[in-house]
């Protein structure tokens, strides 16, 4: 079988990778996880289920649901049968899903909830083609056999629709292996303003070219990590993330929505994404409201003041009780020890100390977000050498005062203490530029080397805050077929308040 059809680069991947893991889905706080072996399986099911309920090679197989495995599995699924497969936006309004599934003659709508259910469901009457629905995930429709049956409409389960899709899933391979790459496989489309649908018709060969294409742009490999952060509905999404996924054999994940898709991202820490400047907005939004949340006053150098009371103090409070000077010199070591670790700890946990030192972590949020754009990755060389200069300086400081004995030399500790304020001035100073690892662990940003945002502009503060913190932003450009065609990366630059 030539891989020149989306289903034939299913078939191949899991010929190549059978027990690789090609999908992980967050559920309960958990990552379920889906090798290439089960998702050609499932698709299998899917597209021999489909053939059970009536669907022919040429139907018009709808899908409404949120990010899910199950989307990717019933597209290729119902692509390999000969359908074409219409993606529709989750948050498409019913009476556009009503005009989108009636303009297509849509004959089966696979459904993700009870809110895309129920979309379907207020305009049955309307859409006289459609002859089967199917809930993936069932909870909250408490009469589901109740709907089956009403206008001709049969209603059934994810579940079921595998079951008995099992029965002949072998033969779903010769149903795939006679697709043509001229055969339309999917259909994007959407409700203008005016009521009129605009829409572009796929086939086999523009999908996998278009795959191909946004891996030749990313540079995707076997070993990178993706999130699907858009709609599977858009085209460069299921291009990144569905087609692309195929072809390069990539991981893809499905963090829950809302706040739970800002954990996943940092849970898994993809190299590349494809995201909405809205979404960039909202990220961008949330890191500078954290950054203005505290007080300034708990925002200044708390854990300096401790790291220097325990380098000075226990010298000074046995030379003030008249104690001996060989005692003083040795609390005096143990105080440049404690100090010095106390430094080095705290400046690697800086939330180690509820309610004082996260000012800290605030302060140095303030201040990267006050700090000029710049092209992406200036200055992160000089921030590797700040970092290991700090860190090994006050290392250094440790085993000294561990291995003398005796009094530490005056100058000694004078140099010590010098180096430690000093090493905090520079934190304040540098903060924009050591903070931004941490930023970009957060939100998941810590291994991208691209952000792939689309054709839609992109504020000018949003690209400077990715610029700024070292994240490359790429303009996807799609033909005039829908396709992910190339990339244009965006690196803004800001002097004296304007854009060059």
């Amino acid at each position: 079988m030539n891989a020149n059809t989306v289903p034939a680069l299913l078939v191949a991947a899991a010929a190549s990778r059978t027990n690789a893991v090609a999908m992980r889905e967050r559920t309960a706080g958990l990552w379920k996880e889906t090798t290439w072996a089960a998702y050609l399986d499932e698709a299998a099911c899917v597209g021999m289920g489909l053939i059970g309920l009536g669907v022919k090679s040429g139907d018009r197989v709808a899908i409404l649901s949120e990010n899910h495995p199950s989307w990717l599995v019933a597209d290729v699924g119902a692509q390999g049968i000969g359908a074409a497969v219409l993606g529709i936006d989750p948050d498409t309004s019913s009476d556009h899903v009503a005009t989108l599934l009636k303009h297509f003659g849509v004959t089966t709508v696979i459904v993700g909830d009870e809110e895309q259910f129920d979309k379907v469901t207020e305009s049955r009457s309307r859409l006289a083609a459609v002859r089967t629905v199917v809930v993936v995930n069932t909870r909250g429709i408490r009469h589901l056999d109740d709907a089956s049956g009403a206008d001709s409409v049969t209603v059934i389960t994810y579940a079921r629709l595998l079951e008995a899709g099992a029965t002949k899933a072998t033969e779903w391979a010769g149903y795939a292996a006679a697709l043509e790459p001229s055969s339309v496989g999917a259909i994007a489309a959407h409700v203008r303003a005016d009521g009129n649908v605009e829409e572009h018709r796929l086939r086999q060969g523009e999908l996998v070219a278009g795959g191909e294409s946004a891996v030749r742009a990313v540079g995707a490999g076997p070993h990178d990590e993706v999130v699907a952060v858009m709609s599977l509905a858009d085209s460069a999404e299921r291009a990144i993330s569905g087609v692309g996924s195929l072809v390069a054999g990539y991981r893809v994940h499905f963090p829950q929505s809302g706040q739970l898709l800002m954990r996943g991202l940092a849970d898994v820490q993809p190299t590349f994404m494809h995201a909405s400047p809205a979404f960039l907005a909202l990220i961008a939004h949330d890191a500078r409201s954290r950054a203005e949340s505290t007080p300034a006053v708990k925002r200044r150098g708390i854990a300096t003041t401790l790291a220097v009371l325990l380098l000075l103090l226990p010298g000074f409070l046995v030379k003030g009780f008249g104690g001996s000077k060989a005692l003083s010199g040795r609390l005096a070591n143990i105080g440049l020890i404690l100090g010095s670790a106390v430094w080095l700890f705290l400046y690697h946990r800086p939330d180690a100390l509820p309610g004082t030192v996260p000012g800290l972590k605030r302060f140095a949020f303030t201040k990267a977000m006050k700090r000029r754009a710049r092209p992406a990755g200036r200055g992160i060389a000089d921030l590797r050498v700040f970092r290991a200069g700090l860190v090994i300086a006050s290392a250094a400081s440790i085993v000294i005062c561990a291995i003398v004995r005796t009094s530490t030399p005056a100058w000694l500790r004078i140099l010590i203490v010098v180096a430690l304020l000093g090493g905090w001035i520079l934190f304040g100073i540098f903060s924009g530029l050591a903070v931004h690892p941490f930023i970009r662990r957060r939100y998941g940003l810590g291994r991208i080397r691209s952000v792939v945002t689309g054709e839609q502009p992109v504020a000018f503060d949003v690209q400077s805050f990715f610029s700024t913190i070292g994240v490359s932003l790429s303009t996807g450009t799609l033909d005039a077929n829908g396709f992910l065609i190339g990339l244009e990366g965006v690196h803004p630059m800001v002097v004296g308040g304007g854009s060059k």
